[in-house]
C-alpha cells in the first residue's frame, strides 16, 4: 500500500508539472485576471504604506494647521463639517485653533448616534461631507475622566472625501491634547471609528505597515495553492482518461485508495513547496522571525493544500477530460478566493472563532502566525490546530468518496480518448450516482431562505436605528467576546425584532417571495406548466385538508404543553396580550401562515418527489428530514436532542404528505404548531424567543431543560419527542392500512 502511494505520489508530481492537453479558456482567463489582481494589490499595499509614511511626516509638521488639501476641490455642498452631540468645550477648542477658515462647522443633537440614515440626512441638510458623532452624554463622561468613543461618518458619493478620515482623527487627537491641557484631566483616549452598517467601534494594535501585509501574504498563498492544484490535479487523472492511459493504471494490482491518496499527496506537495517559500520569505520580511509561528503557518499551508487537492482529485475522477475538470473546478476556485477576499474585509473585526473553521482558519491562522511577535493575536495556536485537524478529516472524507467512485466503471476509464460529444452521449446512457442532486437539494433551500430573510431584516434594522434603545444596544456590543456572547446577542436581537410588526410583515413578504422563487424554478427550469401542483398543492379537498391540518397542529402542540404542565415544568398565568400588543399578534398571523407553507414546499412538496424518483421513498424521507434538522442547526440553543426531534418531526410530516398525497394538511399543521408555540403559548420557536403572545407562560424553577428544550424551546425537549413518536406510529398504521386496501 505505502509503496503504491509513493509511486503514485511521484507520478502525480511529474504529471502535475506538465501540460499535455488543452487548458480550459475560462480557467486561463480567470487565472490571468487573478494574477493581475494580486499584482495590483501588492503594488497598492506598497503605495499605501509609502503614502501612510508621507502623511505621517506631513501631519507632524502641519498638525496645528488642520491641513486637508482635498477640501479645496470639493463643491460647496460638501465643504461643511458636522459635529453631533459635541461637548461644550469643543466649539471653544475649534475657535482657539482658528480652524474655521477651512470649513463651515455645523452642530446638531440626536439620541441615536448609530442611526446612519439620520446622520446622512443631517449631512446633506447642512452641506457637510463628513461628520463626527460624540456620545449623548459627552460632558458627563469628560467630567468623570472617562474616555469618549466617537463615530466618524464620511459621505461616499465623492472620492475626494476618502482621505477625510485622517483629518477627522487629527482633530480628535488635538482635542484630546486640548482637554488634557485645559482641565488637567488624566489622558483621555478618544477612539474614532469609521462607521459601517453596524457602526461598531473596533480597535487593533497591529501596526499600519503590517495591516496590509497580513492580508496580502495569505491571499498570495491561497492563489498559489489553488492554481497549482487546479492545473496539476485536473491533469493527473482526467488527463490520463483523455489520453486513454488510465485503463492501464486501473488494471495494476495497486489499491484504488493508493491511487487517490498518492495523487492527492503528490499534487499537494507541488503546491506546498512554492507556498512555503512565500511563507518563509514573509516571515523574514516582518523583521521578527519566530519558529513556532513558522511551523504553525507551514502546517496550515499543508492542510489547506491537501484539502484542496482532495477536492480536485474528486473532480478529476468525475470528469473525462482536463478541460471539463478545470471547468468544474473553476467555481470552487472562485468560491475559495471569495472567502479569502471576505477574510481581508474582516481583518478589522477579527474574532477568535474564525480560527477554528477551515478556509477562514487557514487565512487568519497564517496571518496571525506572521505577526504574532507584534501581539496582534498571540493565542492563535489552539484554533490553528483545530482547523488543521478538521481540514485533514474533511480531506480524508473526500478521498474516501473518490476511492468509492473508482470502483464504479463509469468513473474509471475513457478508452480511446473519446470526443466531448461521445462523452456527453455516454453520460446520458449511464445512470449517475446522483450526488449532484443531493448537493443541489441541500444548497438551494439555504440560499433562498438566506436571501429572503436578509430582505426582511433590512427594513426592520433601519427602523430600529432611529431609536435610542438601538444605540444603547449597539454600544454594549463592544463587550461581546466569544461564541456564547454572540449567541446571547442574537437571541436579544430576535426577541427585539419579533416584537416589531414591521419585522413580522417583512418576514411574511419574504416567505411569499420564497414560494414564488420555487414556483418560478419549476416553471422556467423544469418547464412544468402547473408549478403549484408540482410542489404539492394538489387534491380535490384542499380546504378540508387545511382545516384538519390546523386542528392537528394545534392538538399536537397543546399535547406537548399539557405534558409539560402535568410534569410541573410549565405554568400559565392568564392573558398576556393587551391593546398595545394586539397589533404584533395580528401581524404575526400571516407570517406564520406563509412560513409554514414555505418550509413544507422546500422539504416536502418540492424535495421529496424529486428525490424519490432518483433514490426511492425511504431515502427521500430520510434525506429531506435530515436537511430540515440541519437547517435549524445554527439556531440559538440547538442541541443533539433538538436535532433528533426536528428529524422525527420532519419524518412525521413526510408520512402525512404520503398519506394525503399533497401538502395542504402539513402546511396547516406546521403553521398551527409554530403559531401555538410562539404567539399563543409564548414559548421559544426553534431558538427564537417569542415577542408577544396571547397567554402568559413561564417555566418552573425546577424545570429540566431536557424536558422543556431550554433556550431552543419545546422542540428541543423530551415532551415533543413523546408526542412526535406517537404521531409517527399512528401515521405508519394509517399508511399500512391504506396500502392494504389497494
Amino acid at each position: 500500500m505505502f509503496k503504491s502511494v509513493r509511486t503514485f505520489m511521484r507520478r502525480a508530481m511529474h504529471k502535475g508539472n506538465t501540460f499535455k492537453t488543452t487548458v480550459a479558456q475560462g480557467t486561463f482567463v480567470a487565472a490571468t485576471a487573478f494574477g493581475l489582481a494580486i499584482v495590483c494589490m501588492v503594488l497598492g499595499v506598497l503605495i499605501t504604506m509609502f503614502h501612510y509614511r508621507i502623511d505621517q511626516i506631513y501631519w507632524e509638521h502641519n498638525s496645528e494647521k488642520f491641513v486637508y488639501d482635498g477640501y479645496k476641490d470639493l463643491p460647496e455642498e460638501y465643504k461643511g463639517f458636522l459635529f453631533v452631540n459635541a461637548p461644550s468645550s469643543f466649539p471653544e477648542f475649534l475657535y482657539k485653533n482658528n480652524a474655521n477658515a477651512f470649513f463651515s462647522y455645523k452642530y446638531e443633537e440626536m439620541d441615536a448616534p448609530y442611526d446612519f440614515v439620520t446622520v446622512g440626512q443631517l449631512m446633506r441638510l447642512h452641506n457637510c461631507g463628513s461628520a463626527i458623532v460624540f456620545p449623548k452624554n459627552s460632558d458627563e463622561l469628560l467630567s468623570n475622566g472617562e474616555k469618549l468613543e466617537v463615530l466618524t461618518y464620511i459621505r461616499t458619493d465623492r472620492t475626494e472625501l476618502y482621505d477625510a478620515n485622517e483629518y477627522q482623527e487629527n482633530i480628535l487627537k488635538l482635542y484630546d491634547k486640548y482637554i488634557t491641557a485645559e482641565n488637567g484631566n488624566p489622558q483621555i483616549t478618544i477612539k474614532p471609528a469609521e462607521a459601517d452598517l453596524t457602526g461598531v467601534s473596533t480597535t487593533n494594535p497591529l501596526k499600519s505597515s503590517l495591516y496590509g501585509f497580513i492580508a496580502v501574504v495569505p491571499l498570495i498563498i491561497f492563489i498559489i495553492i489553488l492554481y497549482t492544484v487546479m492545473t496539476g490535479g485536473t491533469n493527473v487523472i482526467a488527463g490520463e482518461k483523455e489520453r486513454g492511459t488510465f485503463a492501464a493504471i486501473i488494471l495494476t494490482p495497486s489499491p484504488r485508495a493508493a491511487i487517490v491518496v498518492g495523487n492527492v499527496l503528490g499534487i499537494s506537495a507541488l503546491a506546498v513547496i512554492p507556498a512555503s517559500i512565500v511563507c518563509f520569505l514573509a516571515f523574514l520580511l516582518t523583521g521578527k522571525f519566530n519558529v513556532i509561528g513558522l511551523v504553525i503557518a507551514i502546517l496550515l499551508v499543508i492542510s489547506f493544500a491537501i484539502l484542496v487537492a482532495a477536492i480536485t482529485i474528486l473532480i478529476s475522477i468525475i470528469n473525462q477530460s482536463v478541460v471539463s475538470a478545470q471547468t468544474a473546478f473553476l467555481p470552487v476556485f472562485l468560491i475559495i478566493l471569495g472567502i479569502a477576499v471576505n477574510c481581508v474585509q474582516k481583518l478589522g473585526i477579527f474574532e477568535e472563532f474564525y480560527l477554528y473553521f477551515p478556509l477562514y482558519g487557514h487565512f487568519f491562522g497564517i496571518g496571525n502566525a506572521l505577526v504574532a511577535g507584534y501581539n496582534y493575536y498571540t493565542n492563535y495556536i489552539p484554533g490553528a490546530i483545530v482547523c488543521i485537524v478538521l481540514s485533514l478529516v474533511l480531506a480524508c472524507l473526500v478521498m474516501f468518496i473518490s476511492t468509492k467512485l473508482l470502483y464504479n466503471e463509469k468513473f474509471m476509464t475513457n478508452e480511446g480518448g473519446l470526443s466531448a460529444k461521445e462523452i456527453r452521449k455516454s453520460k446520458k446512457k449511464h445512470k449517475s450516482l446522483g450526488l449532484d442532486k443531493l448537493v443541489n437539494h441541500a444548497i438551494f433551500p439555504v440560499a433562498v431562505l438566506s436571501f429572503v430573510q436578509l430582505l426582511a431584516l433590512v427594513p426592520t434594522a433601519i427602523t430600529y436605528m432611529r431609536n435610542d434603545i438601538y444605540s444603547d444596544f449597539i454600544t454594549n456590543l463592544k463587550d461581546v467576546s466569544g461564541i456564547m456572547d454572540i449567541m446571547s446577542v442574537m437571541s436579544e436581537i430576535l426577541a427585539m425584532f419579533l416584537s416589531s410588526p414591521v419585522f413580522l410583515i417583512s418576514m411574511a413578504i419574504g416567505y411569499v417571495i420564497l414560494i414564488a422563487i420555487y414556483c418560478l424554478k419549476v416553471r422556467v427550469i423544469e418547464r412544468d406548466r402547473k408549478p403549484l401542483q408540482s410542489i404539492g398543492f394538489t387534491g380535490n379537498h384542499a380546504l378540508r385538508d387545511y382545516l384538519i391540518g390546523l386542528v392537528v397542529g394545534f392538538s399536537l402542540l397543546s399535547a406537548v404543553c399539557l405534558i409539560l404542565v402535568l410534569a410541573g415544568n410549565l405554568s400559565f398565568h392568564g392573558i398576556a396580550v393587551n391593546t398595545s400588543t394586539i397589533g404584533v399578534v395580528l401581524a404575526g398571523i400571516p407570517m406564520w401562515f406563509v412560513q409554514g407553507a414555505s418550509e413544507e414546499i422546500m422539504f416536502r412538496g418540492y424535495m421529496i418527489p424529486r428525490l424519490e424518483k432518483k433514490f426511492g421513498k425511504i431515502i427521500a424521507i430520510l434525506y429531506s428530514s435530515f436537511l430540515f434538522a440541519v437547517l435549524h442547526g445554527a439556531n440559538i440553543g440547538f442541541t443533539w436532542l433538538a436535532g433528533i426531534n426536528l428529524f422525527i418531526i420532519a419524518v412525521f410530516f413526510a408520512l402525512i404528505y404520503y398519506y394525503t398525497g399533497n401538502i395542504w394538511l402539513t402546511c396547516a399543521a406546521h403553521t398551527a404548531w409554530n403559531f401555538c408555540q410562539g404567539s399563543l403559548y409564548g414559548l421559544e420557536v426553534s431558538g427564537s424567543t417569542s415577542g408577544v403572545s396571547i397567554l402568559n407562560s413561564s417555566y418552573s424553577a425546577s424545570a429540566s431543560p431536557y424536558f422543556t428544550g431550554g433556550a431552543f424551546g419545546p422542540e428541543g425537549g423530551l415532551a415533543v419527542t413523546i408526542v412526535t413518536v406517537i404521531g409517527i406510529v399512528i401515521m405508519s398504521v394509517l399508511l399500512y392500512k391504506k396500502s392494504s386496501k389497494k
